[in-house]
């Protein structure tokens, strides 16, 4: 897990978002998902406005029922 103080750059952006999925697999399996990324993230990912963020802000469309409402 990364420190609060690490930042995430273009370089290393990818390997998060790789481990987040390789988490997300343990956690469900195969079940599908989208990961959408928007704030700072998407704005350093896309443009260069930006060289690093201190998080990715996401938004995480499964698949419907996955996840039980209580």
């Amino acid at each position: 897990m990364m420190q609060s103080k690490d930042m995430i750059t273009r370089a290393n952006a990818m390997d998060i978002i790789r481990r987040f999925a390789k988490e997300y697999r343990k956690a469900f399996g195969k079940a599908r998902a989208e990961i959408i990324i928007v704030g700072g993230g998407s704005i350093m990912l896309n443009y260069k406005f930006r060289d690093a963020t201190q998080d990715f802000d996401v938004i995480l469309r499964a698949a419907s029922g996955m996840f039980p409402l209580y």
